[in-house]
C-alpha cells in the first residue's frame, strides 16, 4: 500500500501542476477512481485548489481542474466556494462545472440555490442547471415546483428531459410531469 500511497502522491502533484491540460485531467480521473493519498498533501492540495478556482487571473483550464478537484474529496466542504462561482462575471465554463460540482452534493440544496438563481442564469447554464434537478426524485419534485410557480418556463427543460420526466417510475411525479409538461400544448391547442 506504500507503493499506492506514493502513486497517488504523483498523480496528486501532476493533477495541480502539470503543464499539459491532457495530464492533469488524467490524472484527475485516476484519482477519482482510486482515491486521493492520505495525509496532509491532500488537505493542502484542497486549500491550494479553492485558492486556483476563485482567482479570477488564473487560466480557466487550470481553474476547472480545480473545481474539478474539490469534487473528488467532500464537496459539501467548498459549497460556498462553488456557489460564489456561479456569477455573472465568471467564465460560462467555470459557472457550468461548479454547478456541476455542486449537483454531486447529496441532498436539494442545489435545487434550491438554483430556483433562487434561475432568472440570472444564462441559457447554457440554464441548461446545465435543470440536469441537476434530474438526479433524484426530490429534486425532480422541486423542478416540477419551480414550473408550476413560473420561475422555470417548459422551454428550458426540452424535449428529452420533458420525455423522461413524463415516463419516470414514480407514479405521482410521472402524473405531475404530464400535467405540466402537456399544459401548454393543450394550451394552445384550445386558441
Amino acid at each position: 500500500t506504500s507503493s499506492l500511497q506514493g502513486a497517488k502522491k504523483r498523480l496528486l502533484q501532476t493533477a495541480l501542476t502539470h503543464s499539459s491540460s491532457e495530464l492533469r485531467a488524467s490524472s484527475l480521473k485516476l484519482l477519482n477512481t482510486i482515491g486521493l493519498p492520505l495525509g496532509k498533501e491532500t488537505e493542502v492540495a484542497m486549500q491550494k485548489s479553492v485558492q486556483v478556482a476563485i482567482d479570477q487571473k488564473a487560466n480557466t483550464d487550470k481553474r476547472n481542474d480545480a473545481i474539478h478537484f474539490l469534487s473528488l474529496e467532500n464537496p459539501s466542504k467548498y459549497e460556498s466556494v462553488l456557489k460564489k462561482l456561479i456569477a455573472p462575471n465568471e467564465p460560462k465554463a467555470i459557472q457550468a462545472n461548479a454547478l456541476r460540482t455542486l449537483s454531486t452534493i447529496p441532498g436539494e440544496g442545489v435545487s434550491h440555490f438554483i430556483l433562487e438563481k434561475w432568472s440570472s442564469l444564462t441559457p447554457n447554464l440554464r441548461d446545465a442547471a435543470i440536469n441537476t434537478f434530474m438526479a433524484s426524485e426530490k429534486r425532480i419534485k422541486l423542478l416540477l415546483d419551480g414550473l408550476e410557480s413560473g420561475v422555470i418556463d417548459q422551454e428550458s427543460i426540452g424535449w428529452p428531459r420533458s420525455v423522461g420526466l413524463m415516463a419516470q417510475a414514480n407514479e405521482a411525479l410521472r402524473n405531475r410531469s404530464r400535467t405540466l409538461l402537456t399544459k401548454k400544448d393543450n394550451e394552445r391547442s384550445t386558441i
